[in-house]
């Protein structure tokens, strides 16, 4: 038979089970549990510790994208309106040059027309003299006969200055 399951020696057995069991309890008690809580809560308190941290980081880097978007949008607004500025004084630049170029060009416009009437009266004043040479060498060649009268330079002479 097994020692074990002798019945002589239970009691001695449940005491030994007894002590044994009570000194583990003991050192369980005092050594090993207490550095576990420890460990526990260290780990509990670090771990607190880095939600928090990362709550105020998150806190922060939306207070920075927020911050970001409001100097993105204000850079977007000023450089709009830096355009239209730059738009606009271009446009007034541009009408101002255009003006001072309708002036220029009307000016010469005038002075072209002035030249130009001015050689338009020099030309009929030479061209009545050939033009009554030429009508009279007309006559002269389809009908025979020289005319000296000049009648037939009048509608020749009301023309030029009409």
């Amino acid at each position: 038979m097994m020692p074990q399951l002798d019945l002589a020696t239970y009691p001695s057995q449940l005491f030994w089970l007894a002590v044994n069991f009570a000194l583990l309890y003991w050192l369980m008690a005092k050594l090993a549990l207490p550095r576990i809580g420890q460990i526990l809560d260290a780990r509990a308190a670090a771990i607190k510790a880095d939600l928090d941290n990362a709550a105020k980081l998150k806190a922060e880097a939306e207070n920075i994208i927020l911050n970001h978007d409001k100097n993105i949008a204000d850079a977007k607004n000023r450089a709009r309106y830096l355009v239209k500025q730059a738009h606009d004084e271009i446009a007034f630049e541009r009408d101002k040059q255009l003006n001072a170029l309708d002036k220029k060009l009307e000016a010469r416009v005038a002075d072209a027309e002035a030249r130009m009437n001015t050689a338009k009266g020099k030309m009929l004043q030479q061209v009545n003299p050939l033009s009554e040479e030429l009508a009279n060498l007309m006559v002269q060649k389809l009908l025979g006969k020289t005319q000296t009268n000049g009648d037939y330079n009048a509608p020749v002479k009301k023309e030029a200055r009409g």
